[in-house]
């Protein structure tokens, strides 16, 4: 299952399946299968990667009403040099960094299920289903703010006190809030048994 947004080139996803017909008749059934199943990066973290990665891309304040003299119109709304016309201060920015190896994440399923004929109408199936999803995605705050520990009830800190506290004011010369970095570390486990009873 070979994908070009990511590292990962060695993601084989077998997949396999029965029947088992007890005594030819129809009446018992037993059905399995099993299979790994690839994801693909959500768009929404790949938006993130690409609008946020570069630290020159321009997110700025603007002090001049919108249509005003001297406010950026298109085509240089998002040249980076706005941010150095008068009137306009860059802002701290929230960036999304992927991990260095970042990988596809994964699913490995399982299923067994007997049917049974219940008469000449009716149809009794049981199934267990178990599922696990390893690799998922994680972002994590590298420049998370420190704790806040009260002391009294009611106590509270503004989020600009808690940016105070954050470990980096810049990266790279840039200000900076969040910096985010995306991990393969998340795991998912679903275990069911489904009953149907059909007519």
């Amino acid at each position: 299952d070979g994908q070009s947004n990511t590292d990962d080139r060695n993601n084989l996803a077998p997949r396999a399946g029965f029947a088992w017909d007890f005594k030819g008749d129809g009446a018992t059934v037993l059905r399995g299968g099993a299979g790994i199943f690839y994801d693909e990066p959500y768009l929404h973290t790949l938006t993130q990667w690409f609008l946020k990665n570069g630290l020159v891309a321009p997110q700025v304040s603007y002090s001049i009403p919108f249509g005003a003299a001297g406010f950026p119109g298109f085509p240089n709304s998002l040249d980076p040099r706005i941010a150095y016309q008068p009137g306009l201060s860059l802002a701290a920015r929230n960036l999304t960094f992927p991990n260095e190896n970042i990988r596809n994440p994964y699913a490995s399923l399982f299923s067994l299920t007997l049917e049974r004929r219940l008469g000449s109408d009716w149809k009794l199936s049981v199934s267990g289903i178990r599922s696990l999803t390893v690799k998922q995605y994680q972002a994590f705050d590298t420049n998370a703010p420190a704790p806040f520990l009260r002391t009294l009830p009611g106590q509270m800190r503004s989020g600009a006190e808690a940016d105070r506290t954050r470990p980096m004011s810049t990266l790279n010369g840039v200000a900076v809030r969040q910096v985010q970095v995306t991990q393969n570390s998340g795991i998912s486990r679903y275990h069911g048994l489904h009953t149907s009873l059909a007519r």
